[in-house]
């Protein structure tokens, strides 16, 4: 994971972290248990497009791998993909933690 070089979009960080966190939890169950493979398409469109903006190329890989499921109606797929979305999500909000914390040591992340 690297900061996005656009200080605006990596202040606005935390709050796609949280965002998609609600979708994942909330938004994409509704979607895999109604079959919906066009709303999993893009659902998986929309991680993929913002994933790149924030630098989160895992979760744009992701998002990629969700519109495959939607094309493929997999939906066994689909709901393991939430789980490793959810999973590098939480990732990335450790690593919005450890800048807080090397900032307050004065140290940087070696993954920058």
């Amino acid at each position: 994971m690297r900061l996005p070089s656009d200080p605006i979009i990596a202040e606005m960080l935390p709050d796609f972290v949280a965002s998609w966190q609600h979708d994942v939890e909330h938004v994409l169950p509704g979607i895999i248990e109604e079959r919906n493979s066009s709303e999993l398409y893009r659902f998986g469109h929309t991680l993929r497009g913002s994933g790149r903006q924030f630098c989160a190329d895992e979760l744009s890989e992701l998002g990629a791998q969700l519109q495959d499921a939607s094309r493929n109606n997999d939906w066994d797929a689909a709901v393991n993909l939430g789980k490793e979305i959810n999973s590098k999500l939480d990732d990335v909000k450790q690593f919005i933690s450890s800048l807080g914390q090397s900032a307050a040591s004065g140290n940087t992340p070696s993954n920058l």
